[in-house]
Protein backbone atom coordinates (compact mmCIF):
# COMPACT_ATOMS: atom_id res chain seq x y z
CA UNK A 1 0.00 0.00 0.00
CA UNK A 2 1.35 3.30 -0.70
CA UNK A 3 2.81 5.80 2.14
CA UNK A 4 1.24 9.13 2.13
CA UNK A 5 2.93 12.22 3.85
CA UNK A 6 2.14 15.72 3.94
CA UNK A 7 4.83 18.21 4.63
CA UNK A 8 4.43 21.89 5.06
CA UNK A 9 7.46 23.84 3.17
CA UNK A 10 7.91 27.79 4.05
CA UNK A 11 10.21 29.59 1.65
CA UNK A 12 13.82 29.97 3.44
CA UNK A 13 13.75 27.26 5.76
CA UNK A 14 15.02 23.96 5.15
CA UNK A 15 14.09 21.02 6.44
CA UNK A 16 16.96 18.11 6.85
CA UNK A 17 16.83 14.68 8.91
CA UNK A 18 13.30 14.24 8.22
CA UNK A 19 12.72 10.69 9.07
CA UNK A 20 9.45 8.78 7.65
CA UNK A 21 8.70 5.54 9.19
CA UNK A 22 7.37 2.58 7.62
CA UNK A 23 5.32 -0.12 9.20
CA UNK A 24 5.51 -3.58 8.32
CA UNK A 25 2.30 -5.17 7.24
CA UNK A 26 0.94 -8.54 8.26
CA UNK A 27 2.12 -11.81 6.73
CA UNK A 28 0.59 -15.06 5.57
CA UNK A 29 2.62 -17.44 4.63
CA UNK A 30 3.17 -21.40 4.26
CA UNK A 31 4.18 -24.31 1.82
CA UNK A 32 1.86 -26.17 -0.84
CA UNK A 33 2.69 -29.81 -1.06
CA UNK A 34 1.47 -32.76 -3.04
CA UNK A 35 -0.06 -36.42 -1.08
CA UNK A 36 1.61 -38.24 -3.36
CA UNK A 37 2.16 -38.80 -7.06
CA UNK A 38 4.06 -36.40 -9.45
CA UNK A 39 2.72 -33.28 -8.33
CA UNK A 40 1.06 -30.30 -10.96
CA UNK A 41 2.25 -26.75 -11.47
CA UNK A 42 -0.28 -24.61 -10.25
CA UNK A 43 -1.21 -21.42 -8.46
CA UNK A 44 -1.78 -20.08 -4.98
CA UNK A 45 -4.37 -17.75 -4.54
CA UNK A 46 -5.21 -15.22 -1.69
CA UNK A 47 -8.99 -13.86 -1.47
CA UNK A 48 -10.75 -11.73 0.61
CA UNK A 49 -13.88 -11.59 2.51
CA UNK A 50 -15.75 -11.01 -0.94
CA UNK A 51 -13.82 -13.82 -2.55
CA UNK A 52 -12.34 -11.51 -4.67
CA UNK A 53 -8.12 -12.61 -5.65
CA UNK A 54 -5.91 -9.78 -3.67
CA UNK A 55 -2.48 -11.71 -4.73
CA UNK A 56 -1.92 -14.73 -5.99
CA UNK A 57 1.92 -17.21 -6.38
CA UNK A 58 2.72 -19.78 -8.27
CA UNK A 59 4.18 -23.04 -7.91
CA UNK A 60 5.98 -25.91 -9.18
CA UNK A 61 5.46 -29.65 -9.83
CA UNK A 62 7.01 -30.18 -6.16
CA UNK A 63 4.83 -27.51 -4.63
CA UNK A 64 6.73 -24.62 -3.14
CA UNK A 65 6.28 -21.69 -0.71
CA UNK A 66 4.31 -18.63 -0.91
CA UNK A 67 4.66 -15.16 1.19
CA UNK A 68 1.77 -12.65 1.24
CA UNK A 69 1.17 -9.82 3.21
CA UNK A 70 -1.70 -7.41 3.69
CA UNK A 71 -2.69 -4.31 5.36
CA UNK A 72 -6.12 -4.65 6.25
CA UNK A 73 -6.66 -7.44 9.24
CA UNK A 74 -10.06 -9.88 8.81
CA UNK A 75 -10.99 -12.59 6.98
CA UNK A 76 -9.11 -14.27 4.04
CA UNK A 77 -9.00 -17.64 2.44
CA UNK A 78 -6.20 -19.11 0.48
CA UNK A 79 -6.84 -21.60 -2.53
CA UNK A 80 -5.00 -23.55 -4.75
CA UNK A 81 -5.20 -24.72 -8.20
CA UNK A 82 -3.65 -26.61 -10.87
CA UNK A 83 -3.00 -26.52 -14.80
CA UNK A 84 -5.44 -29.00 -17.08
CA UNK A 85 -5.92 -31.63 -16.41
CA UNK A 86 -6.90 -31.48 -13.23
CA UNK A 87 -5.35 -34.43 -11.10
CA UNK A 88 -5.32 -32.65 -7.58
CA UNK A 89 -8.00 -31.29 -5.32
CA UNK A 90 -8.47 -27.98 -4.60
CA UNK A 91 -7.55 -27.34 -1.31
CA UNK A 92 -9.47 -24.03 0.52
CA UNK A 93 -7.95 -22.74 3.38
CA UNK A 94 -9.37 -19.82 5.98
CA UNK A 95 -7.26 -17.76 7.42
CA UNK A 96 -8.71 -14.89 10.34
CA UNK A 97 -5.88 -11.54 10.39
CA UNK A 98 -5.55 -9.60 12.90
CA UNK A 99 -3.01 -6.54 12.29
CA UNK A 100 0.41 -7.45 13.32
CA UNK A 101 0.30 -10.74 14.27
CA UNK A 102 1.48 -12.93 11.17
CA UNK A 103 0.02 -16.36 10.09
CA UNK A 104 2.91 -18.63 8.78
CA UNK A 105 3.72 -22.26 9.02
CA UNK A 106 0.28 -23.23 6.99
CA UNK A 107 0.56 -26.38 4.54
CA UNK A 108 -1.74 -26.69 1.56
CA UNK A 109 -1.49 -30.48 1.10
CA UNK A 110 -3.44 -31.06 -2.27
CA UNK A 111 -4.78 -34.95 -2.25
CA UNK A 112 -4.73 -36.77 -5.31
CA UNK A 113 -7.70 -37.12 -7.14
CA UNK A 114 -9.09 -40.43 -7.65
CA UNK A 115 -9.03 -41.97 -11.32
CA UNK A 116 -11.69 -43.48 -13.01
CA UNK A 117 -10.83 -46.21 -15.76
CA UNK A 118 -12.94 -48.37 -17.58
CA UNK A 119 -14.09 -49.44 -21.00
CA UNK A 120 -17.17 -49.27 -23.05
CA UNK A 121 -18.81 -53.21 -24.35
CA UNK A 122 -21.50 -53.73 -26.54
CA UNK A 123 -23.96 -56.36 -26.65
CA UNK A 124 -24.66 -56.66 -30.35
CA UNK A 125 -22.51 -54.54 -32.88
CA UNK A 126 -20.75 -51.62 -31.94
CA UNK A 127 -22.26 -47.74 -31.86
CA UNK A 128 -20.14 -44.63 -31.52
CA UNK A 129 -21.34 -42.57 -28.99
CA UNK A 130 -20.10 -39.87 -26.12
CA UNK A 131 -19.32 -39.91 -22.22
CA UNK A 132 -20.02 -36.76 -20.69
CA UNK A 133 -19.48 -36.14 -16.66
CA UNK A 134 -20.79 -33.23 -15.43
CA UNK A 135 -20.70 -31.56 -12.01
CA UNK A 136 -24.72 -31.55 -11.35
CA UNK A 137 -24.34 -28.89 -8.90
CA UNK A 138 -22.87 -26.21 -11.84
CA UNK A 139 -24.06 -28.18 -14.36
CA UNK A 140 -20.86 -27.83 -16.13
CA UNK A 141 -18.95 -29.95 -18.71
CA UNK A 142 -16.01 -31.71 -16.88
CA UNK A 143 -14.99 -34.11 -19.32
CA UNK A 144 -15.76 -35.66 -22.68
CA UNK A 145 -14.80 -38.77 -24.31
CA UNK A 146 -16.07 -40.18 -27.76
CA UNK A 147 -15.43 -44.33 -28.78
CA UNK A 148 -16.14 -46.16 -31.37
CA UNK A 149 -15.88 -49.33 -30.72
CA UNK A 150 -16.03 -52.19 -27.46
CA UNK A 151 -12.78 -51.87 -25.75
CA UNK A 152 -12.20 -48.19 -25.76
CA UNK A 153 -11.16 -46.87 -22.30
CA UNK A 154 -11.67 -43.72 -20.52
CA UNK A 155 -10.82 -42.19 -17.69
CA UNK A 156 -11.15 -39.58 -14.95
CA UNK A 157 -10.03 -37.51 -12.33
CA UNK A 158 -12.49 -37.03 -9.79
CA UNK A 159 -12.34 -35.74 -5.91
CA UNK A 160 -13.04 -39.21 -3.74
CA UNK A 161 -16.47 -39.55 -2.86
CA UNK A 162 -19.65 -42.01 -3.46
CA UNK A 163 -20.72 -41.58 -7.03
CA UNK A 164 -24.23 -42.74 -8.38
CA UNK A 165 -24.00 -42.49 -11.90
CA UNK A 166 -26.89 -40.91 -14.20
CA UNK A 167 -27.92 -40.12 -10.85
CA UNK A 168 -25.51 -38.58 -8.86
CA UNK A 169 -24.99 -35.87 -6.17
CA UNK A 170 -21.83 -33.63 -7.22
CA UNK A 171 -21.05 -36.06 -10.43
CA UNK A 172 -23.15 -37.31 -13.33
CA UNK A 173 -22.30 -39.65 -15.65
CA UNK A 174 -24.03 -39.82 -19.32
CA UNK A 175 -23.81 -42.12 -22.08
CA UNK A 176 -25.00 -42.04 -26.06
CA UNK A 177 -24.92 -44.71 -28.89
CA UNK A 178 -27.15 -44.82 -30.92
CA UNK A 179 -29.85 -47.10 -30.82
CA UNK A 180 -28.43 -48.35 -27.40
CA UNK A 181 -28.60 -47.24 -23.68
CA UNK A 182 -26.66 -47.34 -21.01
CA UNK A 183 -27.57 -50.69 -18.06
CA UNK A 184 -26.00 -50.13 -14.78
CA UNK A 185 -26.99 -51.89 -11.18
CA UNK A 186 -30.11 -50.91 -9.62
CA UNK A 187 -28.68 -48.71 -6.73
CA UNK A 188 -25.17 -49.14 -7.71
CA UNK A 189 -22.85 -46.34 -5.93
CA UNK A 190 -19.24 -46.71 -6.22
CA UNK A 191 -16.80 -45.39 -4.21
CA UNK A 192 -14.09 -44.32 -7.08
CA UNK A 193 -10.87 -44.04 -4.63
CA UNK A 194 -8.33 -46.68 -6.54
CA UNK A 195 -11.36 -48.59 -8.07
CA UNK A 196 -11.68 -49.65 -11.55
CA UNK A 197 -14.75 -49.91 -13.64
CA UNK A 198 -16.11 -51.29 -16.43
CA UNK A 199 -19.61 -49.82 -18.32
CA UNK A 200 -21.25 -52.00 -20.35
CA UNK A 201 -24.32 -50.96 -22.95
CA UNK A 202 -26.86 -53.15 -24.27
CA UNK A 203 -29.19 -52.98 -26.77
Amino acid sequence: MPFTETIEVTAGQHITDHGITLSRQTEISGTVTFSEGPGALGTVHLLDADGVEVDSVDFTNVGGDFRFFTATGGNFTLETSTLEPVKYVPVIYPVEVTIGTDVSGIVLEMPLAALITGTVTFEGPDSPGTIQVFNTDTGLLRYETDFTTAGDAFQYYLPPGDFRFLLTPGVELDLYAAGFRPIFESGNILNIMNKPIQIDIYG
